[in-house]
Protein backbone atom coordinates (compact mmCIF):
# COMPACT_ATOMS: atom_id res chain seq x y z
CA UNK A 1 0.00 0.00 0.00
CA UNK A 2 1.20 3.43 -0.78
CA UNK A 3 0.58 6.45 1.46
CA UNK A 4 0.90 9.82 0.15
CA UNK A 5 1.58 12.86 2.35
CA UNK A 6 0.68 15.85 1.75
CA UNK A 7 2.54 18.87 2.43
CA UNK A 8 1.21 20.85 5.44
CA UNK A 9 0.96 24.19 2.80
CA UNK A 10 -1.17 22.06 0.75
CA UNK A 11 -4.58 22.50 3.62
CA UNK A 12 -7.36 21.58 2.57
CA UNK A 13 -10.22 24.52 1.12
CA UNK A 14 -12.15 25.87 3.48
CA UNK A 15 -15.90 26.04 3.14
CA UNK A 16 -18.79 28.36 3.66
CA UNK A 17 -22.37 27.82 4.82
CA UNK A 18 -24.84 29.31 3.02
CA UNK A 19 -27.81 30.62 4.77
CA UNK A 20 -30.45 31.48 2.18
CA UNK A 21 -32.07 34.67 2.23
CA UNK A 22 -30.07 35.31 5.36
CA UNK A 23 -28.43 38.64 4.20
CA UNK A 24 -26.74 40.23 1.08
CA UNK A 25 -23.42 42.66 0.65
CA UNK A 26 -24.82 45.57 -0.09
CA UNK A 27 -22.22 47.69 -1.10
CA UNK A 28 -18.45 46.49 -1.45
CA UNK A 29 -15.04 48.49 -2.26
CA UNK A 30 -11.18 48.46 -1.84
CA UNK A 31 -8.75 51.40 -2.13
CA UNK A 32 -5.19 50.91 -2.07
CA UNK A 33 -3.13 48.30 -3.67
CA UNK A 34 -3.60 44.47 -4.34
CA UNK A 35 -2.32 42.15 -7.13
CA UNK A 36 -6.31 40.44 -7.87
CA UNK A 37 -9.42 41.97 -7.80
CA UNK A 38 -10.35 42.36 -4.06
CA UNK A 39 -13.47 43.84 -4.52
CA UNK A 40 -14.85 40.19 -6.10
CA UNK A 41 -13.36 38.34 -3.78
CA UNK A 42 -15.14 40.30 -0.74
CA UNK A 43 -18.06 39.61 -2.33
CA UNK A 44 -17.56 36.32 -2.43
CA UNK A 45 -16.42 36.19 1.80
CA UNK A 46 -19.23 38.16 2.48
CA UNK A 47 -21.53 35.32 2.07
CA UNK A 48 -20.03 34.37 5.69
CA UNK A 49 -21.37 37.24 7.30
CA UNK A 50 -24.87 35.69 7.01
CA UNK A 51 -24.30 33.21 9.88
CA UNK A 52 -23.61 36.15 11.95
CA UNK A 53 -26.93 37.16 10.86
CA UNK A 54 -28.73 34.17 11.15
CA UNK A 55 -27.02 33.45 14.49
CA UNK A 56 -28.75 36.80 16.14
CA UNK A 57 -31.86 36.52 14.60
CA UNK A 58 -33.28 37.20 18.42
CA UNK A 59 -31.43 40.84 18.28
CA UNK A 60 -32.77 41.41 15.23
CA UNK A 61 -29.32 43.05 13.65
CA UNK A 62 -30.36 44.66 10.00
CA UNK A 63 -27.38 45.79 8.61
CA UNK A 64 -23.84 46.25 8.85
CA UNK A 65 -20.68 48.68 8.06
CA UNK A 66 -17.42 47.08 8.51
CA UNK A 67 -14.02 49.17 7.33
CA UNK A 68 -10.98 46.87 7.52
CA UNK A 69 -7.17 48.45 7.02
CA UNK A 70 -5.13 45.47 5.61
CA UNK A 71 -1.37 45.23 5.37
CA UNK A 72 0.53 43.23 3.01
CA UNK A 73 -2.42 40.78 3.04
CA UNK A 74 -3.44 41.15 6.87
CA UNK A 75 -6.11 42.91 8.47
CA UNK A 76 -4.17 45.12 11.23
CA UNK A 77 -7.41 47.28 12.24
CA UNK A 78 -11.09 47.56 11.84
CA UNK A 79 -14.14 49.42 12.42
CA UNK A 80 -17.94 48.29 12.70
CA UNK A 81 -21.42 50.00 12.50
CA UNK A 82 -24.23 47.71 13.64
CA UNK A 83 -27.99 48.95 12.62
CA UNK A 84 -30.78 48.02 14.40
CA UNK A 85 -31.32 46.04 17.59
CA UNK A 86 -27.86 44.03 16.83
CA UNK A 87 -25.92 42.37 20.05
CA UNK A 88 -22.47 42.40 20.83
CA UNK A 89 -22.54 38.80 19.71
CA UNK A 90 -23.17 40.00 15.72
CA UNK A 91 -20.68 42.72 16.06
CA UNK A 92 -18.36 39.80 17.27
CA UNK A 93 -19.32 37.39 14.97
CA UNK A 94 -19.24 39.42 12.05
CA UNK A 95 -15.50 41.02 13.07
CA UNK A 96 -14.39 37.87 13.82
CA UNK A 97 -15.45 36.62 10.15
CA UNK A 98 -13.95 39.32 8.05
CA UNK A 99 -11.05 40.15 9.99
CA UNK A 100 -10.01 36.60 9.04
CA UNK A 101 -10.16 37.30 5.63
CA UNK A 102 -7.61 36.05 3.17
CA UNK A 103 -6.28 38.73 1.44
CA UNK A 104 -3.20 38.05 -0.69
CA UNK A 105 0.34 39.20 0.35
CA UNK A 106 1.08 42.15 -0.91
CA UNK A 107 -2.36 43.67 -0.34
CA UNK A 108 -2.57 47.15 1.70
CA UNK A 109 -5.28 49.64 2.03
CA UNK A 110 -8.65 50.08 3.24
CA UNK A 111 -11.29 47.71 2.54
CA UNK A 112 -15.11 48.70 3.18
CA UNK A 113 -18.02 46.21 3.08
CA UNK A 114 -22.30 47.65 3.98
CA UNK A 115 -24.45 43.87 4.57
CA UNK A 116 -27.99 43.80 4.84
CA UNK A 117 -29.23 41.31 7.42
CA UNK A 118 -32.54 42.33 6.87
CA UNK A 119 -33.86 39.85 4.46
CA UNK A 120 -33.17 36.78 7.20
CA UNK A 121 -35.55 38.91 9.27
CA UNK A 122 -38.71 38.84 7.08
CA UNK A 123 -41.42 36.12 8.24
CA UNK A 124 -42.03 33.45 5.59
Amino acid sequence: MLLFLLPLACAPPTTTTVFPGAGQATAVSFEGTASVDVEDAMRAWSGQLTYCCARSLEAHPTALRLRLTVEDGDVVSHEIDAFGNSDEGFSACAVAKATAWPFPAGTNGVAAVGFDCSESLEPG
